[in-house]
């Protein structure tokens, strides 16, 4: 079984933190294609 090319981290420090500032840290980790072509655009089109 081939393992995934890329990984989505969500870090949520909890979910109070989350209801007050919005704040999602998300991580792309490893750069396939579909990384490149999808996810990368995905999370650089977002706003911070």
């Amino acid at each position: 079984m081939t393992p995934p090319s890329l990984y989505i981290l969500l870090t949520l420090n909890n979910v109070e933190n989350l209801m007050s500032n919005n704040t999602i840290n998300i991580a792309l980790i490893g750069y396939g294609f579909v990384g490149k072509t999808f996810h990368a655009p995905l999370i650089r089109s977002c706003r911070g």
